[in-house]
């Protein structure tokens, strides 16, 4: 990230820029430091971002979810759930594939829920609870690499995150809210479906091993 005192600098240049979207469509600039990347030294500039955007139940569900617990995401979360419960059931878009046999099949399969974005992003427990009341088979539904929700909320404030190409590598210490709200997350999940807690990944990546 750049210094924190020059994203507040660009955003009052161009206070405009912080509900731009990337070229997906998807992503805002608050989520870069939002969600699981959430850290103390960049609170204020997301708290500039949020201000110059806040989060509202028009935003996207995926939008809100991965805004994990930054300011105003829970309630606008909460408010989109409650106008289209439905979408807690929506699983991503088909991702566009290849026609043959290969891993994008294996990706139309096991898209994400909402639930395995809310807890990558170390949603607030209160809307983590309210996804699985919702659509609670997604508790036991896999990514396409295999994992469960529980692997992604055990990982979510750990010290080392899973880098492009496989590798683990270590990342700034996350936001005393993002480690609350991921212990929060393992914990609701637990009580959910206790067997989860001995369940492997597709690369036979055990729980502890996920969030090491």
């Amino acid at each position: 990230h750049a210094p924190p005192s020059l994203i507040l600098r660009l955003l009052a240049a161009c206070p405009d820029a912080a509900s731009q979207p990337d070229s997906d469509g998807t992503l805002l600039p608050c989520h870069s430091l939002s969600g699981s990347h959430a850290t103390s030294e960049m609170a204020r500039p997301l708290e500039a971002l949020l201000a110059a955007h806040p989060p509202s139940p028009e935003w996207s569900l995926r939008q809100l979810l991965m805004l994990g617990s930054a300011p105003g995401a829970e309630a606008a979360a909460l408010a989109r759930l409650a106008a289209h419960g439905h979408e807690a059931c929506e699983m991503d878009p088909i991702p566009p594939g290849l026609g043959v046999e290969t891993w994008y099949d294996r990706q139309r399969k096991h898209r994400r829920y909402p639930l395995h974005h809310a807890v990558a992003s170390a949603a607030p427990r209160a809307v983590v609870a309210e996804l699985v009341r919702l659509c609670p088979e997604a508790v036991r539904k896999q990514t396409w690499i295999g994992e469960y929700p529980l692997h992604l909320a055990a990982r979510a404030a750990g010290a080392l995150f899973r880098g492009t190409y496989g590798p683990m590598l270590r990342r700034p210490r996350p936001a005393e809210s993002v480690c609350a709200a991921a212990a929060d997350a393992v914990e609701l999940l637990l009580e959910t479906w206790p067997e989860a807690a001995t369940a492997c990944d597709q690369l036979n990546m055990p729980l502890d091993a996920s969030a090491s």
